[in-house]
């Protein structure tokens, strides 16, 4: 029972490929995310865009959970206070072995008051078995 996981990232070659521009990409994500179950928000500097926040916002509209994946050291508390699950990262590595392992049907299950952070003390609750 496998669910939709919106992230533009995952989309960039099609974007670059299809020659979007900024704007076009922003209203291509906040359309397609309506398709979703649940948002995936990467930080992984200090830059934020007006597709990030778009995409935050438009979660909450849409009552869609909200991962954000945050690398270590990093505030933003507008994201982290609206987000769901939060998955703190160090390298891409790390967080490509964590992602890979979290079970995001759980967390699509659970409601909003049930919120978690995925450090590595408590991780082992969102794990796929």
């Amino acid at each position: 029972a496998g669910h939709n996981i919106f992230c533009s990232l995952w989309e960039s070659e099609f974007f670059e490929r299809e020659g979007y521009s900024a704007a076009r990409i922003y209203n291509y994500c906040l359309q397609a995310q309506k398709e979703y179950d649940l948002t995936f928000g990467l930080v992984k500097s200090e830059d934020t865009s007006l597709g990030m926040e778009g995409e935050a916002g438009n979660s909450l509209e849409l009552h869609q959970p909200y991962v954000l994946a945050i690398r270590k050291g990093l505030d933003f508390p507008h994201f982290r206070e609206i987000a769901d699950y939060i998955i703190e990262f160090d390298e891409f590595s790390g967080l490509y072995h964590t992602v890979r392992q979290v079970d995001f049907d759980d967390i699509v299950k659970k409601s909003r008051s049930q919120r978690r952070h995925l450090g590595d003390e408590n991780i082992a609750d969102y794990l796929v078995a």
